[in-house]
């Protein structure tokens, strides 16, 4: 099952299962389906959404002060999540994990899939000079 998981910030190794839901606000806001308290959040920060059969999501920034991140880069229009995307709202991290990602049993998964990601980025941007 897809889930969102808090890895930096003052929620940090809070867990949401997306599962059935189509449709998911984050924010501080207590009406949010997943409320996150973090002072740098906007009270409706980001909306995840269910693209299709297929159990994808995109990340949508609902118009917040603070915008949304999605592996380094600021998200303006809906945005696709891949396994072990980190996604960047005020002061926190998440990592989104897809229903059928290997590493999403364990905690330490993924933590080291977090590392391998970063990782990799740090290699091609030294290739890139």
């Amino acid at each position: 099952m897809a889930t969102l998981i808090i890895m930096h910030g003052p929620a940090s190794s809070q867990q949401f299962a997306l599962g059935e839901h189509r449709l998911v606000m984050t924010g501080r806001d207590n009406q949010c389906t997943f409320q996150i308290v973090d002072q740098q959040m906007s009270r409706r920060h980001m909306q995840i959404k269910r693209c299709g059969d297929a159990g994808g999501h995109a990340a949508i920034d609902f118009g917040s002060a603070n915008r949304v991140f999605s592996s380094g880069q600021r998200i303006t229009e809906e945005t696709a999540l891949r396994d072990g995307d980190e996604i960047r709202i005020g002061e926190s991290n998440l990592i989104y994990t897809a229903s059928d990602s290997p590493h999403a049993k364990t905690f330490n998964g993924l933590l080291r899939k977090r590392g391998e990601h970063i990782n990799k980025m740090l290699m091609n941007n030294s290739n890139r000079g």
